[in-house]
């Protein structure tokens, strides 16, 4: 595959958008998801816990919130990305391996480990490539 250094610094910022998300997530910084997700954009969530949801940025960004106060560990990694470009618009697909930790009320770690897909539409707007579609798929989970 030959590719243009256009396509080459495209996939680069697509990549440095998802470990954004992910970094997001994992410090706690919600804001941050303003740099992931478009101001427009459509995210659904519903597939990937039984009160998943489905809706804007900034819908989802409370939700995820208030969903990960539960488990203050966590180590998100998003892997596999396979980048379909197509002028200024990117379909991505990529694998999540999220475990996610608690201590109960003994002190001892309770842990979640969560793996699955997200299907992702990109675009690419004034202030750089941003989600503005995503689908969530759960494929397992194990406590």
């Amino acid at each position: 595959m030959n590719l243009t250094q256009r396509e080459l610094a495209d996939r680069l910022a697509i990549d440095d958008v998802l470990t954004r998300y992910a970094t997001a997530l994992d410090t706690h910084d919600y804001e941050l998801l303003d740099e992931v997700f478009a101001a427009d954009a459509l995210l659904d969530y519903s597939a990937s816990a039984p009160d998943g949801m489905r809706g804007s940025r900034d819908e989802v960004r409370d939700w995820l919130r208030e969903t990960m106060a539960e488990y203050p560990i966590r180590q998100h990694s998003i892997t596999n990305r396979r980048i379909e470009l197509s002028g200024d618009t990117a379909m991505v697909h990529s694998y999540f391996y999220n475990p996610l930790g608690k201590h109960d009320a003994d002190g001892r770690l309770r842990m979640l480990f969560v793996g699955g897909t997200y299907r992702d539409r990109f675009e690419r707007r004034p202030e750089g490539w941003r989600i503005v579609e995503r689908v969530t798929e759960q494929a397992w989970y194990d406590s």
